[in-house]
């Protein structure tokens, strides 16, 4: 494959796939993981969607979270902490981020 050669679509994916993992906790968006797959925002999101049912930012939310869930069955942390490590630092998530760990619990 020469450098100007775009990579397959199952390719970059699973690349992408592991960049998410190993940098869930960082402020990551469309565009820097559009810039990272070599592919255009639209593209990107398309073809995430159609292999994943899911939107890209749906998709980390919802790796954060079950990220966050791990961690409550593991750590001693305090909630807030443990939300922020994972990569969701927003206050609105985190009251309802609390109402599931309770749910969770019982």
């Amino acid at each position: 494959m020469s450098s100007r050669e775009k990579p397959s679509n199952h390719f970059y994916l699973s690349d992408l796939f592991r960049f998410i993992e190993n940098n869930i906790s960082d402020n990551l968006d469309t565009e820097i993981l559009s810039r990272t797959g070599y592919v255009s925002s639209p593209k990107l999101y398309r073809d995430f969607y159609n292999l994943t049912g899911h939107s890209v930012k749906e998709y980390i939310r919802k790796r954060r979270l079950s990220n966050a869930l791990a961690l409550i069955k593991t750590s001693e942390m305090e909630l807030t902490d443990m939300l922020f490590n994972v990569g969701i630092p927003q206050p609105c998530y985190v009251d309802w981020f609390v109402n599931l760990t309770n749910d969770y619990k019982s």
